[in-house]
């Protein structure tokens, strides 16, 4: 679902050595804060609502999908049934069509399952472009010299103190309910 991005990652690493190097005389300026995109997304009110609409759309690919199966698994069946009283050519037919059919069908699961990854990918994109500008107003206003996302920072420990993911879902969910109830 989230892909790491090395090069960004260790930008932001070498980001934070220099911000920390640089911030040896004024250490006590220095504020930073890290965020969770995912617990973001897991936990906001934004990733839920996508999760559901993927779901949605999951659940209608699948019962498209199996109703093709079905289709070809009666193909199938009737071909058996009718197999001892057909001509060779016209049994040859009814399984060349049999073979196009599961063509076709393999060939509709795999853009239905591009068209999933690429509405998953567009959504996710919107809610973390939101994220990382609600981030940004949020370092800001509270005075942060620096704001890592967890994963892409490449921290591999930092203290809680500084994890402000849940402040960061308490303000997303308050501006994505307003804007929910202004649309509705």
């Amino acid at each position: 679902m989230f892909r790491r991005n090395h090069t960004g990652a260790c930008l932001l690493s070498m980001l934070l050595c220099l911000a920390l190097f640089a911030g040896t005389v004024h250490a006590e300026t220095l504020k930073i804060g890290i965020v969770d995109f995912r617990r973001v997304f897991d936990n906001s009110k934004a990733g839920a609502a996508v999760k559901q609409e993927l779901d949605v759309a999951g659940q209608e690919v699948q019962g498209e999908l199996q109703k093709r199966k079905e289709e070809i698994d009666e193909s199938r069946k009737n071909l058996e049934r009718e197999a001892m009283i057909m001509s060779q050519d016209a049994r040859a037919d009814r399984e060349r069509e049999i073979r196009i059919k599961i063509n076709d069908f393999k060939a509709l699961q795999q853009k239905y399952m591009e068209d999933l990854q690429e509405k998953q990918q567009k959504l996710i994109r919107q809610i973390e472009e939101e994220v990382f500008e609600l981030a940004e107003q949020l370092g800001k206003e509270m005075g942060f010299s620096l704001i890592l996302e967890q994963r892409a920072s490449a921290a591999l420990y930092f203290d809680p103190s500084l994890d402000i993911t849940d402040q960061l879902i308490q303000r997303y969910d308050k501006i994505s309910s307003q804007t929910t109830g202004k649309t509705e």
